[in-house]
Order: structure tokens, then C-alpha cells, then sequence
């Protein structure tokens, strides 16, 4: 048990330290608690999440820019990430590498199990509605959206965000290096189709945000291409996860 209380008290003081320093910083309240049945609690975006440092005794790897470890890590997907969810995450990965002694890359073996989780939930219906995808097309723009509102004058609080939402999904999706599209060409393609799409008005006031319902199309364009994806190479709804 010693493993695994040293890895519980790792994600806590790192957990701990990340708020310390929103606080230091003086960000709003709003970017780090909320209230659940009356009771503040402090949580992480996925910004935040970027800046995890790793153990170095390397008793566990969590991977923020992995997107399936992201999925199963916000258990209740709200976009926000508490440290109930990351000790129970650890957990889970304790369990795995205990019942996995065997495999040489145990971080593979668990990104692989994260993957295949969201696999599970984003191919669940009732029958005549894709429930899992579209709650999962809610939770990515949630993702994305927390810590990066911006106010745009006469619109509600919530609907728009700035450039930081467009810098994340490019560390966490790699879309400078793999597609050579760099930050400031894709938020101009967001705002082009938002715009085409009238997700968002033409005034200049806009020209620094984006609405936030360009990321649940976003959301969705990614979901789809992964099912497609995991279809072609013969994965099944509801398969069994080892």
C-alpha cells in the first residue's frame, strides 16, 4: 500500500499547488470552485491539467494531453476536473498495474483502457438516439470553455471564448505539427465558419472570441471521425474492456 498512498499524496500536493497558484495570481473564484449541495470545492481545467507534473519516481503517468485519459478522468464530464476525480483516477490506475504486472508499458496499457472506455460511451443509444455522443459533443465544449470566457458587450456570460480555447486544442490535438496549421490560422478558421454557419455576428467587436457552440461542432466533427475511425478497424459497441 505504500505505492499507492505515496501517489494519492502526489496528486494531492500537485492538485493543491495548482490551485495555490490561481490564488496567488488572483485569478476570479469563478476559474477554480463551484458549489456541489452547498459545499465550495476547487477544481482544474484542462489548462490547468497541462501543467501537471509527473512524479519522478514515475509511479504513475498521467498523460494530460491525452485525450481518452481526459474522458475518463472527468467522471461526471463537466468540463472540470476535482481532486475526488483525480484520486479515483490514480486509483484505477493502481488497480490496472497491479492486475497487469506483465505489460511492459503500463501507461500504453491504461491509455488504451481510457480509449476504449470513451469507445463504450460515446456508442451507447436507447435505441433511436446517439445519447453518449451527444453528451460527449456537450463535454467538449465545456472542456474547452472553462477558464477561457470572455465578455462580449450585450451577450450573455458563458456564450463566448477567447484565443486560449483554440491554444489548448492545439497542444492537446498537435494540429501545428501534424497538420502545419499553426494557433492563429485555426482561430481564424473557427471564426470564418461560426460566422458562415451565423454562430456569431460579423461585427469587428467580435474579432478576438469565438462562440462557444463552434466547439461543440468541433466536438462533433472529432467524435464522428473517431467512431468512423474505430469502426474501420473493427471495434464493436459495447465491447468488453479487459
Amino acid at each position: 500500500m505504500g505505492n499507492y498512498n505515496a501517489r494519492q499524496k502526489w496528486v494531492t500536493d500537485e492538485f493543491q499547488a495548482l490551485v495555490q497558484k490561481k490564488i496567488s495570481l488572483g485569478r476570479p473564484k469563478g476559474e477554480f470552485t463551484y458549489k456541489d449541495n452547498g459545499e465550495e470545492l476547487h477544481f482544474l481545467n484542462v489548462m490547468d491539467m497541462q501543467n501537471f507534473r509527473q512524479p519522478r519516481n514515475k509511479d504513475i503517468q498521467l498523460d494530460p494531453s491525452h485525450f481518452g485519459s481526459l474522458f475518463f478522468l472527468d467522471e461526471n464530464h463537466d468540463g472540470r476536473f476535482t481532486l475526488s476525480e483525480l484520486l479515483k483516477f490514480t486509483e484505477v490506475y493502481f488497480e490496472r498495474q497491479q492486475n497487469n504486472h506483465n505489460t511492459v508499458d503500463i501507461v500504453k496499457e491504461f491509455q488504451g483502457f481510457c480509449t476504449l472506455t470513451m469507445w463504450n460511451f460515446v456508442t451507447r443509444s436507447d435505441g433511436s438516439h446517439a445519447v453518449g455522443k451527444e453528451k460527449f459533443i456537450r463535454w467538449f465544449g465545456k472542456l474547452f470553455s472553462h477558464g477561457n470566457g470572455v465578455r462580449v458587450r450585450h451577450e450573455r456570460r458563458g456564450k463566448y471564448v477567447g484565443r486560449g480555447s483554440t491554444k489548448i486544442i492545439d497542444e492537446i490535438f498537435h494540429m501545428t505539427s501534424s497538420f502545419g496549421v499553426d494557433q492563429a490560422h485555426f482561430f481564424n478558421v473557427l471564426q470564418h465558419v461560426s460566422k458562415a454557419k451565423n454562430f456569431m455576428p460579423t461585427d469587428s467587436k467580435y474579432r478576438d472570441c469565438i462562440p462557444r457552440d463552434i466547439l461543440e461542432y468541433t466536438g462533433r466533427e472529432y467524435i464522428n471521425g473517431f467512431i468512423k475511425y474505430m469502426t474501420d478497424l473493427g471495434f464493436e459497441p459495447g465491447m468488453e474492456i479487459q
